[in-house]
C-alpha cells in the first residue's frame, strides 16, 4: 500500500501529458481539416473520447487534434498557444476542475482572468472565438449567481464529498455565491464572444469517466461530425439585438439530461459598447497608459458597479506599483484612496469571504493603507493557519503560490506553525510554503531540514526536497542536506533531490561532486543530474576530472 502510495504522489507531481492521442504538430495542420484544441489540466478523459469518436467512420482523417498546454512550460503555454500563426481551432474543449480558474491534478492552471485580459487585447481570437463549438468540462463553468436550492455551506459539503478539499470547496462556492464580480455564465460569453455553440454545467459536472458513456451516446447521433460543423445550423446568424441566433444542439442536451449541461452562445456585442465592460476592459489591458485606466478604476469604485468590479481593482493593484505612476496617475491613486465609502465596503466583506479571497483583500486594504500593516499580516496569519492545517491540494497550493508572487505581505511572515508531513494529503504543504516563504527565514529553512532528515517517513522527505524547489534558498547547510539526500535509500527522495538542486543551482565543490555522482543513477535521476551540471557550470579542477574520468562521454561544453 505505501508503494503505491508514492508512485500516486509521483503522478501526481511529475505527470503532464495526455496519452494514447497522436496529436498533429502545427506545422504540419491541414487547412482542410478541421483542428479540435484541447485544454486538457485534469480529466483526460474527455478528449481520449472525441479523439476516438472522430478518428472512425465518415469522419476518419477529418479532424486533427492539438493539446495547448503541450506548447510550452506551465507558465507560458497559453500565450504561445495565442502566438501561433498557424492554428486556428474549430472546436474547443476545456477540461479542469473549475472555481474561477482551470485546475485539476496536473500542475497546469488557466485563469478566467488571464482569458479575459486576452479578449481585452484581442491577442488570442483564433483559440477564443473562432470555435464553431466550445465544450467546458468542469463544475460551474456556466453557472449564474441565480438563487440556488442549496445554501453556500451545502454546497461546499457536496464538493468535499467529491474528493475536492475543503479550501478549494470553499473558494469555488465563493464564486458562486459571492457578490463579488460576474456569474460565470456571463464571463464566459464575454470570453467566447462569437461561439454560436458553448456548452458547460450550471453547477456541480460529471467527473472525466462519468461524462464519457454520455459523450459515447451523443456521438452515435452525431456520426458524421463534419457534415454536422459544415451544417448551416451551426452558422452564425445576428438578430436585431446584436445576438446570435443558434439552434440549440438537442442530441447534446438528450445524451447529458441527466446532468447539470446548459448551453448557450458567445456574446456578439462589442465590450467597449458597454461603458462598465469598457472601464473593465481597460484596467485588465496592459497596452492602456496607466493614467486612464486608473481613472476607470475610479469611476467603477464610485458607481453601483463597485463588487462588480472589485476582483478587476484587485488584480490591477496586484500588478502594477505606484512608486512607478506618473504625478497625474497619482492624482487618481490617491483619491481612490482616500475614498471612505469604497473602504468601509471592502473592509466588511473580508470577514464574510471564504479564506483565499479573504487573503486578496486583506492585501489590497493594505496596499491602499484602508488597513495597518501588521494587522493585516496578523489576520492573514490567522487564516493561513487554519488553511494549512487541512488537507492541500493543487489548486490550493497554486492559488497559494500565485498569490505569493504579487502579495509581499506573505513573505514576512514566520510559517513556524507549519510541519512538513508525509502522505498524500500533506505532499503540497511543502511547495505552498515554498513559495509563500522569504528563503532566507531561518525558521523556515529549519522546518525544511527536519522534513529532510525525518528518519522514518520518506514521503516527508520528498515533499521537503519538493518543497526547496519551490523555495529555492541560497544557503550551504540546504544543499549540503540536499546532496545527502541523493544517497537516500528511497529512489522517490533521490528524485525529488536532485530535482530542487536543479533549479537551485549550488556553487559548493562537495555538492557538485554529489550531483556527478547521480549520474550512475536511474534514468530520470541520471538526465536531471546531466541538467543541472549544465546549469550549474562546474569550475572546480575536482569536479571537472571526476566527470572526465567516471564519464568520458560528458560533453563539458562550458570550459574555455
Amino acid at each position: 500500500m505505501r508503494i503505491i502510495i508514492i508512485v500516486l504522489i509521483q503522478i501526481l507531481i511529475l505527470t503532464h501529458t495526455v496519452s494514447a492521442i497522436e496529436f498533429t504538430p502545427i506545422n504540419k495542420l491541414n487547412n482542410d481539416n478541421f483542428t479540435v484544441c484541447s485544454i486538457t489540466i485534469n480529466s483526460d478523459d474527455e478528449i481520449k473520447t472525441f479523439y476516438d469518436q472522430l478518428n472512425k467512420g465518415n469522419n476518419k482523417g477529418k479532424f486533427q487534434f492539438v493539446e495547448l498546454t503541450k506548447l510550452g512550460d506551465r507558465d507560458n503555454w497559453f500565450n504561445n498557444s495565442c502566438n501561433e500563426q498557424l492554428l486556428m481551432c474549430d472546436i474547443l474543449l476545456i477540461s479542469g476542475h473549475f472555481g474561477g480558474s482551470f485546475f485539476g491534478n496536473k500542475e497546469l492552471t488557466l485563469s478566467t482572468d488571464e482569458l479575459e485580459s486576452k479578449i481585452c487585447d484581442q491577442s488570442c481570437k483564433r483559440i477564443l472565438n473562432n470555435p464553431k463549438e466550445v465544450f467546458l468540462f468542469g463544475c460551474n463553468t456556466l453557472a449564474g449567481k441565480d438563487a440556488d436550492t442549496r445554501t453556500m455551506e451545502e454546497y461546499i459539503e457536496i464538493l468535499v464529498r467529491d474528493n475536492i478539499p475543503r479550501t478549494t470547496a470553499e473558494h469555488i462556492a465563493s464564486y458562486r455565491y459571492s457578490p463579488l464580480g460576474d456569474e460565470f455564465k456571463q464571463r464566459m460569453k464575454k470570453v467566447f464572444s462569437e461561439v454560436p455553440h458553448l456548452y458547460g454545467f450550471k453547477s456541480i459536472g460529471p467527473s472525466g469517466k462519468s461524462v464519457k458513456q454520455y459523450l459515447d451516446k451523443y456521438f452515435l447521433k452525431k456520426k458524421d461530425y463534419s457534415n454536422y460543423l459544415n451544417n448551416e445550423t451551426t452558422l452564425k446568424v445576428v438578430d436585431s439585438l446584436g445576438q446570435i441566433n443558434y439552434t440549440e444542439n438537442k442530441d447534446l442536451f438528450d445524451a447529458l439530461k441527466v446532468t447539470n449541461f446548459t448551453q448557450c452562445s458567445g456574446d456578439l456585442n462589442n465590450l467597449l459598447d458597454n461603458d462598465v465592460e469598457k472601464d473593465l476592459c481597460y484596467i485588465r489591458n496592459n497596452k492602456i497608459p496607466i493614467e486612464e485606466r486608473l481613472a476607470a478604476i475610479d469611476r467603477l469604485a464610485t458607481s453601483e458597479h463597485l463588487l462588480h468590479a472589485l476582483p478587476t481593482i484587485q488584480y490591477f493593484f496586484e500588478n502594477n506599483d505606484p512608486k512607478n505612476f506618473s504625478q497625474t496617475a497619482l492624482i487618481y491613486y490617491e483619491k481612490i484612496k482616500q475614498n471612505k465609502e469604497v473602504q468601509a465596503t471592502v473592509l466588511n466583506l473580508i470577514d464574510k469571504l471564504p479564506p483565499l479571497l479573504s487573503i486578496k483583500l486583506l492585501d489590497l486594504s493594505d496596499r491602499l493603507t484602508w488597513i495597518d500593516k501588521i494587522s493585516a499580516q496578523k489576520r492573514i496569519t490567522n487564516i493561513l493557519k487554519d488553511i494549512f492545517r487541512r488537507d492541500m491540494d493543487y489548486a490550493t497550493k497554486d492559488s497559494l503560490c500565485s498569490m505569493a508572487k504579487t502579495t509581499p505581505t506573505l513573505k514576512e511572515i514566520n510559517y513556524d506553525f507549519i510541519k512538513i508531513e508525509g502522505g498524500t494529503k500533506g505532499a503540497y504543504k511543502p511547495d505552498a510554503l515554498g513559495c509563500l516563504a522569504s528563503a532566507t527565514n531561518e525558521k523556515v529553512l529549519k522546518i525544511y531540514i527536519e522534513g529532510l532528515e525525518n528518519p522514518t517517513d520518506e514521503l516527508a522527505r520528498q515533499n521537503a526536497a519538493l518543497g526547496l524547489k519551490e523555495l529555492k534558498p541560497n544557503n550551504t547547510l540546504i544543499n549540503k542536506k540536499l546532496a545527502k539526500a541523493l544517497r537516500d535509500k528511497s529512489v522517490w527522495v533521490r528524485q525529488a533531490a536532485i530535482w530542487a538542486l536543479m533549479d537551485i543551482v549550488p556553487q559548493e565543490k562537495d555538492v557538485q561532486i554529489e550531483i556527478v555522482k547521480s549520474l550512475d543513477d536511474t534514468e530520470t535521476i541520471r538526465e536531471r543530474a546531466k541538467n543541472a551540471l549544465y546549469e550549474i557550470k562546474p569550475i572546480d579542477p575536482e569536479v571537472i576530472r571526476l566527470l572526465k574520468k567516471d564519464h568520458p562521454n560528458f560533453k563539458i561544453n562550458w570550459e574555455y
